[in-house]
């Protein structure tokens, strides 16, 4: 699915090693990608079997970018179709980020008229947060990104997750309410 020369995949391996040496502990990995785009889903697929391969009995996690309907990129299904074979095999928790749907419901309810690629990829960003937080701020019921995916996708082949609600507000208003 992807042919990477084997100078720029020992590079992307080295930088994944060099990082993981100087973790204290490594609980897992967080990948996030596109499945539209050749890099994010060719790319993305063979990161995501070279972890495999090294860390095989670490937990993997990732933030994917699915495709929207009003693409004109002609290979965006099939870049999507050979990349969720990837993702039903490889990692323990998908979740699912919609640029289309963040765009139309959500900064409709942020009153964003004309959401910039900025404004989706603070949304994503906050999605991420929330999702890692637990993980990041030592819940007591959370020790690991094991547990994490754990309690989210209980059942081990229903492992694609989709966020159904977040609190959105316009920062901006939210300044000027108190001024």
């Amino acid at each position: 699915m992807c042919s990477l020369d084997s100078e720029h995949g020992e590079q992307i391996l080295s930088i994944i090693q060099s990082e993981v040496e100087i973790s204290d502990k490594i609980d897992g990995f967080s990948v996030s990608h596109s499945i539209a785009g050749g890099t994010g889903s060719g790319l993305g697929s063979w990161i995501l079997e070279k972890l495999v391969d090294e860390y095989g009995h670490k937990q993997i996690q990732t933030f994917s970018v699915f495709p929207n309907s009003g693409s004109d990129v002609v290979v965006q299904p099939y870049n999507a179709i050979l990349t969720l074979q990837r993702l039903i095999e490889i990692p323990q928790m998908v979740t699912v980020l919609d640029n289309e749907a963040i765009e139309k419901k959500k900064m409709a309810k942020m009153h964003i008229k004309d959401p910039s690629m900025k404004d989706v990829n603070a949304i994503i960003g906050r999605i991420m947060a929330g999702i890692t937080a637990p993980k990041r701020f030592g819940a007591p019921n959370v020790v690991s990104l094991f547990n994490i995916s754990a309690q989210l996708c209980p059942v081990s082949p229903l492992h694609f997750i989709q966020c159904g609600r977040l609190l959105f507000f316009s920062f901006y208003k939210y300044i000027y309410a108190f001024f």
